[in-house]
């Protein structure tokens, strides 16, 4: 029985009069007073259930409690072990899970998943030649995991073996042509290398995939603005704002790319909606000061500058473009 209120729930094996039962206590004394709920001794699919409940409340440490119970019934059972590394993983317990796996693996040396779930849990602590291995041996096993191709990829990329990781993303694409993380993967490597349009060749893929893909929209905007496609940019951003209307990130660059073609006045309005929830970043007074003097608005577009300086103080551009605007003004001046 699950606690209505998402309390914590504490697991307890007590000795009990009956010995056909396993005691699982579910307490929350101030509200509800204490439940006490009894699983059949040896049901194994029961505690198994219950855990899942645990997990999904997020009371780990009982869940855990569970899988210990099913541990003592049968440790021969290879996915109790799986799951259990998985559940230490999660709950950053690293050196715990290695053990719960590698128990996993000499009880099922064959078990594609337990390969893959113990190299995500060693690229995640770092021990990343070890995690490769393990990668390797997934899909040795198991040809077809496209997942797998994808952490594989990101794991050849982080030693900077470019080539490695794009051959293999393009495998996990091969593998599932919908796996929107390797196209929008490729798409960043292809962009980091400079080969800019087949960058965009794979982020349109990704974003056609999946449309909610915030970052591979992201990613496709900042190489859209590099190759000067800037209405292009500008629909990628409309797209971000979609999704997270308040993205700082497209408010920022929409702003950035209307001050590079001159809409100075949609420039101006962004800013001001930016500056309403982000006025601490230096940068966005920057960029609502050029609005401003775009619009021959000096005297309020030093105004800004001065504000960007209190919070960036040794700024060289703010200085130059501070110049720049009182240059403009004294010209004006001289000619009324």
């Amino acid at each position: 029985m699950l606690n209505k209120l998402g309390g914590w729930l504490g697991l307890k094996s007590e000795p009990q009069a009956n010995n056909n039962v396993i005691t699982i206590t579910d307490e929350d004394q101030e509200t509800f007073g204490l439940e006490v709920h009894t699983v059949p001794a040896g049901d194994i699919d029961g505690l198994y259930e219950l855990s899942g409940h645990f997990i999904q409340i997020g009371s780990y440490n009982t869940a855990l409690k569970c899988f210990d119970h099913i541990i003592e019934i049968d440790a021969s059972d290879f996915i109790i072990w799986d799951a259990k590394g998985t559940l230490l993983r999660d709950m950053g317990n690293y050196i715990e899970a290695f053990k719960c796996y590698e128990k996993a693996l000499q009880l099922s040396p064959d078990d594609p998943k337990i390969w893959h779930n113990y190299g995500l849990a060693l690229s995640e602590y770092n021990r990343i030649d070890k995690a490769i291995e393990c990668y390797k041996k997934t899909i040795e096993l198991n040809p077809r995991l496209a997942g797998t191709y994808t952490n594989l990829a990101n794991l050849y990329y982080s030693q900077n073996k470019t080539s490695k990781a794009i051959e293999v993303f393009k495998k996990a694409i091969e593998v599932d042509p919908k796996e929107a993380k390797a196209y929008y993967n490729l798409g960043c490597l292809y962009n980091q290398i400079g080969q800019k349009e087949e960058a965009i060749k794979y982020l349109d893929n990704a974003v056609e995939l999946d449309p909610h893909y915030e970052m591979a929209w992201e990613m496709r905007s900042d190489v859209l603005r590099d190759l000067e496609r800037y209405e292009d940019a500008l629909n990628s951003y409309e797209k971000i704002l979609e999704l997270n209307p308040n993205s700082v990130f497209a408010l920022f660059n929409r702003c950035s790319t209307f001050d590079k073609l001159g809409r100075y006045e949609e420039s101006l309005q962004e800013t001001e909606k930016l500056l309403s929830f982000q006025s601490q970043i230096p940068k966005i007074w920057l960029l609502h000061a050029r609005a401003l003097a775009g619009l021959n608005r000096y005297e309020e577009a030093l105004e800004s500058l001065n504000k960007e300086l209190k919070l960036s103080p040794n700024d060289e551009q703010v200085l130059l473009e501070s110049k720049m605007i009182l240059d403009k003004l004294r010209l004006r001046n001289q000619t009324k």
